[in-house]
């Protein structure tokens, strides 16, 4: 019994007892014994661990503090490297300056050489000048009565174009006067007859196509024009669409589809307006060129002039 342990369980059958050998009694204690020890060196082994943590903290705030000193020198270094080149940059420029003012100073003094060669050439033709200009003062003095004799006719002759100028601009203004009043004219005339009828081939005083109208209505300033709208296109002067004036003929080609001939023509009244006999309108009308018939239509003008 001295070498066993006796272990009492209780169950449905009763309370029994065995009997652990003492050997197992030593396992235990020796696995005991063994936990202690494991604690014991675990936890030696986490103090050893946090010491070696606070001394690598404190290596790494030494190589922070190092590393700050050493970007600062660093900065101070270039700093210093940038002072150099700019001085470096300076005496290049120094050097180059002064190649330069040595050159200059070259070149000045042959230029003064130079100069000193070309004042003793200038002296010599200032010398011949002399000479030169007192023939020149005989020939000038010649030149004058000349030029004087000369300005004197240049003077008449202008006058004599002014006159004339002013002959033909007064003139010219007579005409436009009398155009004028020739256009004015016409453009009464050719209003008297709005509303009268369109007939093909009637030359008024009644009914008018538009050819007959535009010849009754020049005839009664005193103008002869041909009779047909084709054959009035041809008479007269040329005139483009935007220098066209009252009293001006105007011709279209008003076929369907276009055939590229004059079959129709007006007398332009100004305002961009013209009247003229319409086979369209049965009548005498005032018509504006802006509306699209017409614009798309148009030929050219002719200017009727005595």
């Amino acid at each position: 019994m001295k070498d066993k342990i006796i272990v009492t369980l209780s169950s449905a059958e009763g309370v029994k007892q065995f009997g652990i050998p003492k050997s197992i009694k030593k396992i235990l204690v020796y696995m005991l014994m063994s936990f202690v020890l494991l604690v014991g060196g675990a936890g030696y082994y986490v103090k050893t661990m946090n010491d070696d943590i606070v001394l690598l903290k404190q290596q790494n705030q030494t190589y922070v503090l190092e590393k700050k000193q050493n970007d600062s020198l660093e900065e101070q270094l270039k700093e210093q490297n940038k002072v150099l080149e700019t001085i470096k940059q300076e005496k290049l420029t120094l050097e180059a300056n002064i190649a330069t003012v040595t050159l200059a100073q070259k070149k000045l003094e042959e230029e003064n050489r130079n100069l000193m060669v070309e004042n003793k050439k200038a002296l010599k033709i200032q010398k011949e000048k002399q000479v030169l200009k007192a023939k020149q003062i005989s020939a000038e003095k010649k030149l004058a009565a000349e030029k004087k004799r000369k300005l004197k006719k240049l003077e008449e002759a202008k006058k004599k174009k002014a006159l004339a100028e002013k002959k033909k601009r007064e003139a010219k203004k007579k005409v436009v006067k009398k155009e004028k009043r020739r256009s004015k004219l016409l453009e009464n005339i050719a209003k008297t007859k709005l509303g009268r009828r369109y007939v093909w081939g009637a030359v008024g005083p009644g009914t008018f196509d538009c050819s007959g109208f535009t010849s009754f209505v020049y005839k009664k300033t005193g103008v002869n024009i041909p009779r047909t709208s084709r054959n009035q296109s041809k008479y007269g002067k040329y005139i483009k669409r935007q220098e066209l004036k009252e009293g001006d003929l105007i011709f279209f080609d008003t076929s369907r589809p276009a055939k590229g001939v004059v079959n129709h023509v007006g007398i332009y009244i100004g305002n961009n307006k013209f009247i003229h006999a319409s086979s369209a309108k049965k009548k005498v009308v005032i018509t504006s060129l802006s509306k699209p018939f017409y614009s798309q239509r148009y030929k050219w003008a002719r200017r009727v002039v005595n």
